[in-house]
């Protein structure tokens, strides 16, 4: 761009692209002068040798003129102008030029029109006028080359006749918290009669910096004026001018400040506290007032006691009640008093102080208490949370009484949340439990629901104890065995007696402890041979290591009798017996004849008198004594299903031999 531009290639800038031979460059600036070339180019970026230079120069710009062109008197010394934009092609406005004449019908004669500025904006004050003179007007816009558009029309306007003077020494004194007293000298004027003085007001310190945030409050016929109804504790600025009966207004006088004293309050009264249940106090007072301000609210203070002292803020309230429900307690006092404030945060006086006594706590009960056995020894309980009004639940206590439907609970235990295991408890035993809520101060609410459990029976394993046996070789009437070891409560006794001979028969089986013995099932007879019988004592005493000693007596003496004594737990204590069976024979292994058991879980036991010897148990069992010198067993097994059993023992030599089975039941 430029002439002679093309003399510098490197001035050449890429501006567009054309598919074919002509191109039109648009956006230009008028009266300039472009030089131009071009070259070719393919897809793959290749380029051509440039071709000649051309070179145009585009037009003169041309202008639209600005229209509706409004001038309008401002006072004795300023005329306002307003107008429609003009418009450019082939450049870009920068402002418009100012022209004026001055004296009626001067615009007639365009020599008389004289530049006295510019105005970037559609718009211009004219200051420094003459009063009661007229000016006409006209203005066109030019740019940055300082081509120059065509003039708009011609307005015309009168300034008025001269303003008054500004008031002088204006005052301002502060009467309060709501009123500032202001007076000032007088204005002056020429040629007109002042009617008022108009009187300009703005808020805050060094308002009065800032013109535009100055605005009318009032007007005055004299020389003071009192402005009432401010804020306290407040900074005010004040600006005066006068005005003449044709509304003239002249210019403004010094600015005045003064500061509003602090508001004044009358505190709230007649304050009283009512409780309102145990959590709940409701306050009511008289409004208190504010001079200088406005109220806002007020400040709600609270301290626990009749003659408490240490008060803090709890609430605010915009009106004159206030319900206290922040954290009360039951049956505790709480001392009140409450204060007026504005938005401003100047605060009253206090009102009277006022006390209230809440409502005892009150609570529900726990609910849904549920006891769920956890095993022989543990007992879970769950429930549903109780309330406190006028307090906070600390734990609940759970008590505790044994038996179903019984009624002496005793506390066993604390709960801070809503479940408890009960544990250390006995086997098989139903325990009742109820639970309620307490506070830290021990105030109790009620009980829950009552809510049983019976804990589990563990079922103890059939377990052998001990053993022992006497074998006289001479025939005897009476017969004792001593138990060796302690015996323990609830066991089994087992006795099994066998004779060599069909003749006597037992009369009585006894112990020290004086546990009662039962045949097991009739005895078995070898004819002209030997006898058996199995004896039981359920359920058995206690006894000392060596203290209990077992007697057999038989009718007549009794030829080598043969006395074997066993202790058992874990066997049902009420009726042990489950079955029984005996037989005889003369063959190489003893055997008891098969027997069908109605109990799950039994202990088995077999035991064999014989006439050579017997070598060992037989299949399945576990042999717990062989009595020597007569070589008769006592075996033993437990199962864990119903079904068929039998007895064997092997016997060597052959020979006559009896062989029983005793079933005993597990401990339920």
């Amino acid at each position: 761009m430029g002439v002679n531009c093309a003399s510098t290639p490197s001035n050449f800038a890429q501006v567009g692209t054309a598919a074919t031979t002509t191109f039109n460059d648009t956006g230009l600036l008028g009266s300039t002068s472009y030089s131009y070339r071009v070259r070719a180019t393919d897809a793959l970026s290749n380029f051509s040798a440039y071709s000649n230079t051309a070179s145009a120069t585009t037009g003169a710009p041309t202008f639209t003129a600005p229209s509706n062109l409004t001038a309008t008197a401002a006072g004795s010394t300023q005329i306002n102008l307003i107008w429609t934009a003009a418009t450019e092609t082939g450049g870009t406005i920068t402002q418009y030029l100012i022209e004026r004449c001055q004296g009626v019908n001067c615009g007639n004669t365009p020599s008389n029109f004289a530049q006295v500025n510019t105005s970037a904006a559609t718009s211009f004050s004219d200051n420094g006028l003459t009063a009661s003179t007229s000016y006409s007007y006209r203005v066109r816009a030019t740019d940055a080359s300082n081509n120059l558009g065509p003039y708009s029309n011609i307005s015309s306007a009168t300034t008025s006749v001269t303003s008054p003077t500004a008031p002088a020494n204006l005052a301002a004194t502060p009467a309060g918290p709501v009123q500032i007293n202001l007076s000032w000298g007088a204005s002056t004027e020429s040629g007109g009669t002042i009617s008022q003085y108009l009187i300009e007001r703005c808020t805050g310190v060094n308002c009065a910096n800032t013109p535009s945030n100055f605005a009318q409050i009032g007007t005055s016929a004299g020389l003071s004026f009192n402005n009432t109804g401010l804020l306290g504790s407040t900074s005010y600025s004040y600006r005066v001018r006068a005005q003449d009966t044709s509304n003239n207004n002249g210019p403004y006088s010094n600015t005045a400040v003064a500061v509003t004293t602090a508001p004044t309050f009358t505190p709230p009264s007649n304050l009283a506290a009512a409780s309102s249940g145990p959590a709940q106090i409701n306050l009511s007072w008289t409004a208190g007032t504010e001079s200088g301000g406005a109220l806002s609210q007020y400040l709600v203070e609270r301290c626990l006691g009749a003659a408490c002292s240490n008060f803090a803020q709890v609430g605010t309230s915009a009106t004159t009640t206030y319900s206290d429900t922040a954290g009360l307690l039951g049956s505790t006092t709480y001392s009140y008093r409450v204060r007026a404030t504005d938005a401003a945060n100047n605060l009253s006086a206090y009102s009277n102080t006022s006390s209230a006594t809440t409502a005892p706590p009150t609570f529900t009960a726990p609910t849904n208490l549920v006891a769920t056995p956890v095993g022989s020894t543990q007992i879970n309980l769950s429930w549903t949370a109780a309330t406190e009004a006028g307090g906070t639940i600390s734990q609940y206590l759970v008590e505790s009484c044994q038996g179903s439907g019984c009624s002496n609970f005793a506390q066993i235990g604390t709960s801070t949340s809503t479940a408890f295991s009960n544990t250390g408890l006995l086997t098989g035993t139903t325990y009742s439990y109820r639970v309620r809520a307490t506070d830290a101060v021990n105030n109790l609410g009620p009980y829950s629901n009552v809510a049983g459990a019976t804990t589990t029976v563990v079922q103890p394993p059939i377990t052998f104890i001990q053993s022992n046996y006497a074998s006289p070789q001479s025939p005897q009437t009476l017969v004792s065995v001593t138990y060796t070891a302690a015996q323990i409560a609830g066991d089994l006794n087992v006795v099994a007696v066998g004779w060599n001979d069909a003749t006597a028969t037992v009369t009585g089986v006894t112990d020290t402890m004086g546990n009662q013995y039962t045949p097991a099932l009739l005895p078995t007879v070898q004819a002209g041979t030997a006898s058996q019988v199995i004896y039981y004592a359920k359920n058995i005493a206690a006894a000392a290591a060596g203290t209990n000693q077992v007697k057999v007596t038989f009718s007549i003496a009794a030829v080598f009798p043969d006395i074997r004594i066993l202790e058992y737990g874990g066997i049902d204590t009420v009726s042990p017996l489950d079955v029984a069976v005996g037989a005889q024979g003369s063959t190489a292994s003893s055997s008891s004849g098969a027997v069908t058991t109605t109990n799950a879980n039994d202990l088995i036991i077999g035991a064999n008198l014989v006439q050579t010897l017997t070598t060992g148990a037989g299949s399945g069992f576990t042999s717990r004594m062989i009595t020597s010198p007569d070589g008769d067993i006592v075996e033993d097994r437990v199962v864990t299903a119903t079904g068929s059993y039998t007895a064997t023992a092997p016997v060597s030599p052959s020979g006559k031999w009896i062989m029983q089975l005793v079933s005993f039941k597990r401990h339920p």
